[in-house]
């Protein structure tokens, strides 16, 4: 069963651009800017702060998981200590590459990083939702009450949450990444640029440039399609278009400048990598670079969704062309992610992340079936349309794999006979569909709450074992000398699937990134720096042989003596109560999920902290 009445253009209008008169420029230069003032309304902006706050309550925030084992080192001030000098890893942190964090440096002194973070996590949300209302708004979303629909929907929508399809970039996490700082500002940017602000919307480009600026690579094309598609349909001319063009580009050089110069200045860039690249994208994290690694699932995934963007946005014509031309702009970069390895193991290249781009599928999809839906739950249907709408939100608001399969219901066909014949020749009784309608209703809210409090329960799991982490971090901190290394468990690495088969899930994915915030100790390696190999090379060699090294260590025998052999001092094993390390008598401190041994069996070790036992 699919839609079945399309939601037609004004009469008169056609698929191909026409060629304006004075006239007719002036009239869309009018309607423009009265869509440019009627967009950034009050209502528009609270909507996108409530969003933001709902969004967050729902997917829920960590601190300390994920990509934070390279954003707490750098708040904290690590490169800066004396006894992180001659770690490499640490060391290269200042030469990560986004303005967020060379802002951000060092400032755990003066403000409450958790706190920070939550701010930057909600202010992400706040972007992307405002982005996504604003180009809902040309879409046709734009009374209050299809706003706050939309913003519902937005919030609601599982294609949003986690990370991409065959890419797996950012959308709405469970932590802070400046990744999405930059889908906010891209979406921005596109609204800019849709509506004829060619200075802002290259502007805004900078500002993503600033924050991530592999994302504003990828939005050159889609911005060249949109200037292209302004002058093709007369809504600037050429002059115009160079004079914004140029005023909009010395204006995104001044945000994006800090970021060149610190890449120009890492001593690593632009020299040949020493080993071959694409082999260590396998090694270590492949789903970003290498199409030939992805799951086969995730194809054919990334394929369904793009065709249900492609479907929402085709069915509000003429309205959504910029969008459209948008899409195919990312489509093409995609593209363009799939062949480059094949073309080349530059890392330059291929540290452009391309196949990343399917975070704007996602978004774009969300954009036109959401806003689709907004405005079909808005206008009043035959039954059976209403119905078919109803069946839409079920596929697009509960759980992921469904909305795979509504692009079923986009389809430029008539519905079968026999779903119109049951509600217009009163098969189904009116009650009867209404009260199969309010138990669906029922039953799709039990299950968004009962999703909702899983993913709760699993981010209050993982917030505490982050919390031991931090725990065992203050204890190394005010007890162990200031030069003292430690040897973490290393999760991540194919290597340790078999190790970590009884492991929680949370245990190993909290990361170890909380303990070397509070402790200001060094850790000997982690699986999850090798991404530091990206912007300094030079690590490979070291993060390699480490984690290898680490791999093949089966006992706590053997890791103390790796450890004595090395000059680590401590290690900090995974126990649980009652668990045999318990019994040894130089344990130096324990949480519920981790303790902490010297490398020397029978050390003189301080006395356990409050956190013992």
């Amino acid at each position: 069963m699919t839609l079945d009445t399309p939601l037609s253009l004004p009469a008169g209008r056609s698929g191909r651009f026409p060629i304006p008169g004075r006239a007719d420029l002036q009239a869309r230069a009018a309607r423009i800017r009265e869509s440019v003032a009627g967009g950034l309304r009050s209502d528009t902006l609270a909507l996108s702060a409530v969003g933001a706050i709902v969004s967050v309550a729902l997917t829920g925030f960590v601190l300390g998981a994920s990509n934070n084992i390279f954003h707490l080192p750098i708040v904290a001030g690590l490169p800066d200590e004396p006894q992180f000098r001659a770690d490499a890893f640490v060391q290269s942190l200042r030469f990560f590459a986004s303005g967020i964090w060379l802002l951000l440096r060092g400032s755990a002194a003066q403000v409450d990083t958790y706190g920070l973070f939550l701010a930057l996590h909600l202010l992400s949300r706040f972007l992307t939702i405002l982005g996504l209302l604003l180009c809902a708004g040309l879409l046709g979303v734009r009374s209050r009450n299809q706003k706050i629909v939309f913003t519902a929907l937005v919030c609601l929508a599982p294609m949003l949450r986690g990370v991409s399809y065959a890419g797996a970039g950012g959308l709405f996490l469970n932590v802070f990444t400046h990744s999405e700082i930059a889908n906010g500002l891209s979406l921005l940017m596109i609204w800019c640029l849709a509506t004829g602000r060619v200075t802002a919307g290259l502007a805004l480009n900078g500002l993503v440039f600033f924050v991530n600026a592999f994302v504003a690579v990828w939005n050159v094309v889609p911005v060249a399609l949109l200037c292209g598609f302004s002058l093709a349909t007369g809504r600037i001319d050429r002059v115009r278009l160079a004079r914004s063009a140029g005023l909009g580009l010395a204006l995104a050089s001044l945000p994006a400048l800090p970021v060149i110069l610190n890449v120009l200045a890492n001593p690593g860039f632009g020299r040949p990598a020493g080993f071959d690249y694409p082999t260590f994208l396998r090694e270590f994290y492949p789903h970003h670079f290498l199409i030939g690694e992805i799951p086969a699932g995730q194809i054919v995934s990334v394929a369904a969704l793009l065709l249900l963007a492609n479907l929402s946005l085709w069915r509000m014509r003429r309205r959504a062309e910029p969008f459209l031309l948008v899409l195919w702009g990312y489509m093409a970069v995609y593209a363009l992610g799939m062949v480059a390895p094949l073309l080349t193991g530059s890392p330059a290249v291929l540290n452009l992340h391309l196949l990343r781009v399917s975070t704007f599928f996602h978004l774009l999809a969300a954009l036109g079936s959401l806003a689709l839906l907004t405005r079909m739950l808005h206008r009043r249907r035959p039954l059976h349309a209403r119905a078919t709408a109803f069946l839409l939100f079920c596929l697009l608001c509960t759980v992921r794999p469904l909305t795979l399969l509504a692009p079923v219901l986009l389809l430029p066909h008539r519905p079968p006979r026999f779903w119109r014949r049951l509600f217009q020749e009163r098969a189904l009784p009116q009650r009867a569909a209404r009260a199969a309608g309010l138990a669906m209703l029922v039953g799709v809210a039990a299950l968004i709450a009962g999703l909702t409090v899983k993913s709760w329960g699993h981010n209050r799991r993982l917030s505490s074992v982050a919390a031991e982490w931090e725990t065992v971090g203050l204890w190394a901190r005010s007890s162990t000398a200031p030069d003292a290394i430690f040897l973490v468990p290393v999760a991540g690495s194919p290597d340790f699937a078999e190790a970590l088969k009884g492991v929680p899930r949370e245990v190993h994915e909290a990361g170890t990134s909380r303990f070397e915030f509070a402790a200001h100790r060094r850790v000997w390696v982690d699986f999850g720096r090798g991404a530091a190999v990206m912007w300094q090379p030079a690590y490979y060699a070291e993060w390699r042989r480490r984690t290898r090294a680490v791999a093949a260590l089966g006992t706590v025998a053997e890791r103390r003596a790796y450890a004595a052999a090395n000059g680590i001092a401590y290690l900090v094993e995974r126990c649980a109560p009652g668990d045999r390390l318990d019994s040894l008598p130089d344990l130096a401190f324990r949480t519920r999920n981790l303790c902490v041994l010297p490398a020397v069996s029978g050390a003189q070790v301080p006395a356990a902290g409050p956190g013992a036992g």
